[in-house]
């Protein structure tokens, strides 16, 4: 058809219509400006469709042959493009738009709505629409990657911003725009992408990597987010990147253990030492199905809490009761379902939350305790010299050693840094003596209070049978 250039193989609607299978004229009368704008095909690799003015000239065929008053196909043979352009200039002086939507319109509303990479004119907006027009494309809301030993904690909190911000299809290898309007939708998030990694890839070989598709020798993928983030996550979590990450967090989980040196809640080591443990997974070597499996794991933290008494004895007590459980089903004759290291986890996190508020809850009667004695109470944090009721001096403030006096000794002055080295027994220990040693100021008081009021006739010898005289006098 002359008035297309159909029969030219490289016009587009010769392609299109190859695409879509049209080969007669009720092929293409049938089609809709929904079908129409739907095809795609590829030219050297790269997507094409449609414009909107093909679209236009293709419904505007089907309009024309409806005005002729005959079905017969040889009406065709009339068609010539200056024909085709005075229907149209005709139509568009009766009439402002001639072609209608297929499917049901949306409510008019005020021109002018506006999302990201889409302007809606005298349309109104979906649901999620609304919510993505709300949305701010911050590049300063990314954090930055300066050092590979990041990459995972970056890489987490770069994808849920990414999400956050609209980015998801960026970061889909598989993602392909289908239709003119998601490929400009499409350009818009590739080129917001791209300005949130050159403002946050800092780390020497995630920044060559970002060169790679920066500048004119990029070619056509100048720009491309897409790939650009393909071929950073494949730097950072294979080859020589990714066994060198390895390698570190390996170390720092051999390098970890729950003993004075940790002065967190034990439920933040757990935390702790789970995110590194997911870590590795994310860096796990393809070739060896079974590293950090859940038995590696669940081996690997009672390591770490062995040094623990609380924690290794509760340890020990799980593995005796879930030996216990085995017997049992295997006399049963049933199947023994394997431990996973996330159940084992919630076991151990369960007791750490349990140690952690009965320390808590000491601390709290200790410093109760501390205060009830007036400014005496707060020697801890250092004071004017050795003023009485100060306790300690000012040069005792910065200390983070502890005295070599018995730390469980109520006497010994401590500072809030000092304390925090405290184990859970120690703390405890120390309350104990506390409390001895005020229930024994307390009745030594009540036996003079007592000596003190008896009747002054009663011989000494005999108050000293009742009520024996107390050291001070």
């Amino acid at each position: 058809m002359s008035v297309l250039d159909a029969g030219n193989p490289d016009a587009p609607h010769h392609r299109a219509f190859e695409t879509a299978g049209v080969a007669s004229v009720e092929d293409l009368l049938e089609r809709s400006k929904d079908d129409l704008k739907s095809l795609v095909w590829n030219t050297k690799g790269k997507p094409c469709w449609l414009t909107i003015g093909a679209v236009n000239t293709v419904l505007s065929i089907g309009g024309w042959f409806a005005s002729q008053g005959t079905t017969a196909a040889t009406v065709f043979m009339n068609l010539t493009p200056t024909a085709l352009a005075d229907w149209r200039r005709k139509q568009a002086s009766a009439a402002p738009t001639i072609h209608a939507a297929s499917g049901p319109q949306p409510t008019p509303v005020k021109s002018g709505s506006t999302v990201f990479g889409s302007t809606s004119s005298g349309f109104a907006l979906s649901a999620a629409d609304e919510f993505k027009k709300g949305i701010k494309h911050d590049i300063n809301a990314f954090q930055k990657l300066n050092e590979r030993k990041q990459w995972n904690p970056w890489h987490r909190a770069f994808r849920a911003t990414a999400k956050a911000q609209g980015l998801s299809n960026v970061l889909d290898p598989d993602y392909s725009p289908a239709t003119p309007d998601e490929q400009a939708l499409f350009d818009l998030l590739q080129d917001h992408t791209f300005a949130v990694f050159t403002n946050t890839l800092k780390e020497p070989s995630a920044a060559g990597v970002l060169c790679k598709y920066s500048g004119s020798s990029a070619g056509i993928d100048e720009g491309n987010a897409q790939k650009l983030y393909q071929d950073l996550c494949s730097l950072m979590e294979k080859g020589i990147a990714a066994r060198t990450n390895r390698a570190e967090l390996e170390k720092q989980l051999i390098a970890l253990r729950l003993d004075n040196s940790w002065n967190k809640p034990i439920a933040s080591f757990l935390t702790h030492f789970n995110h590194i443990v997911s870590d590795l997974r994310e860096l796990h070597d393809p070739d060896n199905t079974s590293s950090y499996n859940d038995t590696w794991c669940i081996s690997t933290i009672d390591t770490c809490l062995s040094t623990h008494n609380q924690m290794s004895s509760h340890v020990n007590s799980l593995a005796s009761s879930r030996a216990n459980i085995v017997d049992l089903l295997t006399a049963q004759g049933s199947t023994v379902p394997a431990q996973t290291f996330e159940s084992y986890l919630i076991q151990l996190n369960n007791h750490a939350t349990t140690l952690d508020s009965t320390k808590k809850a000491s601390h709290h009667n200790i410093n109760t305790t501390q205060r009830g004695g007036g400014r005496g109470g707060r020697g801890g944090r250092g004071g004017r010299g050795s003023h009485g009721g100060r306790n300690s001096g000012r040069g005792n403030q910065g200390a983070t050693t502890l005295p070599s006096r018995d730390v469980t000794d109520p006497s010994v002055s401590l500072n809030d840094a000092q304390y925090a080295l405290l184990s859970f027994e120690q703390c405890h220990q120390q309350w104990e003596c506390k409390q001895a040693t005020q229930i024994h100021a307390n009745q030594t008081s009540v036996a003079l209070l007592l000596w003190l009021c008896l009747p002054l006739s009663m011989s000494l010898p005999t108050l000293g049978l009742w009520f024996p005289m107390p050291p001070i006098l």
